[in-house]
């Protein structure tokens, strides 16, 4: 239920509906229908005999009920389109599609959402996986974030635009009620990892280690435990950059074919003469293509560099010193050149030739960024 404007009253709720009482010159109560929205607030004036009144639970709004508290079935409006996308059939929104339509958050869509429908049938077609009415998460914020984690996944641009828009207070109230809950202590990791604030709540002492991302609906990492939520982080980055790649039948089968060990095995069948010349050869159109591709024709010498460097990657494990020992094979001469981490703006494409403004094709991560967005493992 969405509570908006400065409109002063009651809540009481009888046989399952929610009504809004509020003064009203010439009348002592007045009863209406509450329509989820108070900008499209219409009361009907109807005066309460005083022996209905005496029985209705009357609740002040400025003391008890605040902003999204009040639970009702708002989150999930029964609808047949959703943000452009049409829907199979018409049914009740859940999970991150829920949370997206009453947040109004500005995030790009799920590539796969959820919808509950009112027949007892369970499938998936197009952009919408559609679940039958017994999977109906309870409608509130942990309600649909529990179903998206169990049914969804993660999205993590999601759960960030909630932790910026949702008070602090709310959260620590919600996983206070059920700290030793797995979804909970996902959501207790995830707020602390993502926003990089820790919520005033004593480590868990109790519960099972559980995986922070559910690996048969995404690929994840190698797993860091954390003691205080009592979670395996095995998500594949750092908060500033994790790409998740949701797990699918055909990728599966990819990984089954074991490519990477035939290629290995056909490389051992060939002369080690002939692939050395054929490495040196491929290295060196490689790196001249790289300069192609800035727009540079560098000398021979700096090419010779480059492919070198190139043949050395990957020999060693991928660290910042091994990025700088690279870095000093291509440049040979630092002293016009600060080594490093950039600290400024960088893009690929081209010049305006009459003016010199930049073309950029793309344009290259904020240079305030770049040293957060490393990923050594």
């Amino acid at each position: 239920m969405r509570f908006t404007g400065e409109r002063r009253g009651f809540f009481f709720c009888s046989l399952g509906t929610t009504h809004f009482l509020e003064s009203c010159p010439g009348t002592t109560l007045v009863a209406a229908s509450y329509s989820f929205n108070f900008s499209y607030f219409r009361p009907t004036v109807m005066a309460q005999p005083e022996h209905k009144r005496k029985r209705k639970i009357i609740i002040p709004i400025d003391t008890y009920i605040s902003r999204r508290r009040f639970v009702c079935n708002d989150f999930s409006p029964l609808v047949s389109i959703f943000h452009g996308r049409d829907l199979p059939e018409e049914g009740y929104l859940a999970g991150y599609a829920a949370l997206i339509n009453y947040y109004d958050l500005a995030v790009p869509l799920p590539d796969r959402l959820a919808l509950i429908s009112q027949k007892h049938k369970q499938y998936t077609r197009d952009e919408w996986t559609i679940q039958t009415p017994r999977h109906r998460p309870e409608d509130s914020v942990m309600g649909h974030l529990t179903f998206a984690l169990k049914y969804e996944g993660l999205d993590l641009c999601v759960f960030k635009k909630l932790f910026q828009q949702i008070e602090q207070s709310e959260w620590l109230n919600w996983i206070s009620k059920e700290p030793t809950g797995q979804y909970s202590r996902r959501i207790w990791f995830l707020y602390e990892w993502l926003t990089a604030q820790k919520l005033p709540l004593p480590d868990a002492a109790s519960g099972n280690y559980i995986d922070l991302l559910d690996e048969s609906l995404q690929y994840g990492a190698a797993a860091d435990p954390s003691k205080r939520h009592r979670v395996r982080n095995n998500l594949p980055g750092v908060p500033e950059f994790c790409p998740l790649v949701r797990r699918t039948k055909k990728l599966d089968d990819f990984r089954a074919r074991n490519l990477s060990d035939r290629i290995k095995k056909m490389i051992g069948k060939i002369h080690p003469d002939v692939m050395a010349r054929t490495a040196a050869f491929l290295l060196l159109k490689d790196s001249k293509a790289s300069y192609a591709i800035e727009g540079e024709q560098p000398p021979q010498n700096r090419i010779q560099r480059w492919g070198r460097a190139i043949g050395q990657a990957g020999q060693k494990a991928l660290s910042e010193e091994e990025l700088l020992r690279l870095q000093q094979v291509v440049i040979d001469n630092p002293r016009f050149t600060k080594m490093g981490w950039r600290t400024h703006g960088g893009f690929v494409g081209d010049h305006d030739r009459r003016h010199g403004t930049p073309l950029p094709e793309h344009v290259s991560a904020k240079r305030e960024a770049a040293v957060a967005l490393q990923i050594f493992q």
